[in-house]
């Protein structure tokens, strides 16, 4: 048992970093124009090592892109989570309790075909917090989506997404924050998951739109 829950506390600082970052994000892909949802993601790698290099969050290192889910040491022998890979990772080194921590950030590209890519954004994003042979967000509390936004409203991907979260029987999104353009949302919402700590877990939409 944790001594003291610096884990939960530095969950909530890897939150602010990627929410912080979205506005760099949107300036690198209005200065060029970027072919698949992994080009993307590596952009959105740079813009949080400028939030990160540029402010309160220097003691927090940086997240890796697009690395295999780590061992721990309770499992004697490999699992499937080992074989997947989250687009971003970030390492917490418990020192005082001798604990590592991995916090999963999953993203995916939301274009003009809504529907396909919202089914998508449950089936092949979502889905991975809560289905044991993914086990994103193991031993988290919170985990991370982010939805790149092209040639569409927020408001319309999140009703879409909403029916398939239904289907699904998941619970449905909660908006928590929005820009005053209208062009980053923070949504939020709780899953409960068998076979994978911690449950309930509180699972964070950020939504941005993109050129």
């Amino acid at each position: 048992m944790l001594k003291k829950n610096y884990w939960k506390e530095r969950q909530k600082k890897y939150l602010e970093v990627f929410e912080n970052s979205l506005p760099g994000l949107q300036v690198l892909t209005k200065a060029k124009t970027y072919d698949n949802e992994d080009d993307i993601s590596r952009a959105l790698c740079f813009a949080v090592q400028d939030t990160v290099f540029c402010s309160k969050y220097e003691d927090l290192g940086l997240p890796t892109f697009q690395v295999y889910a780590q061992p721990i040491s309770a499992d004697k022998v490999k699992v499937k989570r080992e074989d997947k890979c989250p687009d971003f990772l970030w390492t917490y080194v418990d020192y005082v309790n001798k604990q590592r921590r991995d916090f999963y950030v999953e993203c995916k590209r939301l274009r003009k075909d809504s529907t396909v890519h919202s089914r998508e954004y449950v089936l092949n994003g979502l889905k991975r917090f809560v289905e044991k042979e993914w086990s994103y967000g193991f031993g988290c509390n919170y985990g991370l989506m982010i939805g790149y936004v092209e040639g569409i409203p927020i408001s319309e991907f999140i009703d879409k997404v909403s029916k398939y979260l239904t289907q699904q029987k998941m619970s449905s999104l909660a908006l928590v924050l929005a820009s005053a353009s209208g062009d980053i949302e923070c949504h939020t919402h709780k899953l409960h998951r068998k076979g994978i700590p911690f449950t309930p877990i509180d699972v964070y939409h950020y939504l941005v739109v993109i050129s």
